[in-house]
């Protein structure tokens, strides 16, 4: 059996493979913020929201010397939105990664419908 016999891809289409650069990192988004580039492409910064990180936090001192109470707190107020990362997309991509987020969404809702459908039999 010949090297293309046995590999059917090699006689029927071309094959990418995924490799992972030493920059690769998977990291949790709850939102983007962006708009197109001064060239026209697409730009998109992930973020992560949470709680403000306290610059300064003071506790009071108990009587025998342990950890008492927080009494003061410096910092921001509010939340924060971390941007993790950027991506800079030409318009078609764009699209099909769109139409690509929006398939499995669906799927997402469509699976988390069947478990809640499941639960409440």
């Amino acid at each position: 059996m010949s090297k293309s016999e046995d590999n059917p891809s090699k006689n029927t289409g071309l094959e990418f493979h995924y490799i992972k650069s030493p920059a690769f990192r998977v990291i949790h988004a709850e939102g983007t913020v962006g708009g197109l580039t001064p060239r026209g492409e697409v730009h998109v910064a992930f973020f992560s929201e949470r709680p403000a990180i306290p610059r300064k936090v003071i506790h009071a001192l108990n009587d025998d010397g342990t950890l008492g109470p927080e009494i003061a707190r410096e910092g921001r107020d509010g939340f924060v939105r971390e941007m993790d990362v950027d991506v800079v997309i030409p318009a078609e991509a764009a699209e099909q990664i769109g139409a690509f987020l929006i398939k499995l969404a669906n799927e997402s809702k469509e699976l988390h419908s069947n478990i809640r459908g499941k639960k409440e039999k």
